[in-house]
């Protein structure tokens, strides 16, 4: 979806991936919230589509790191990156940015 600069499939794809997590977790609250907040920052995206950065967007670097530490089994990891991309998606959506 990067690569082919689509922004439809990127956000098909990052909403896939941030419920698979969700829903993993068996909370069915945070499912919930996450796809009630997908769902409108993906408004927020389309509406700015055309300042969508796709040449240096971090959160496919996060979302790589956060999978292979799922892999790797390691709890305390998971929630040091999860927690640091919840904070950096709060700041771009702050400032604006993508």
């Amino acid at each position: 979806a990067f690569e082919k600069r689509d922004l439809e499939l990127y956000m098909n794809v990052n909403d896939a991936f941030h419920q698979i997590i969700a829903e993993s977790s068996g909370n069915s609250t945070l499912a919930w919230y996450v796809k009630n907040i997908l769902s409108r920052t993906n408004v927020q995206t389309i509406f700015f589509e055309s300042f969508f950065n796709f040449t240096d967007n971090p959160s496919l670097e996060e979302h790589i790191k956060l999978l292979e530490a799922l892999k790797e089994h390691d709890e305390e990891k998971c929630l040091r990156l999860m927690k640091e991309h919840i904070r950096l998606a709060m700041e771009a959506l702050h400032t604006g940015q993508q």
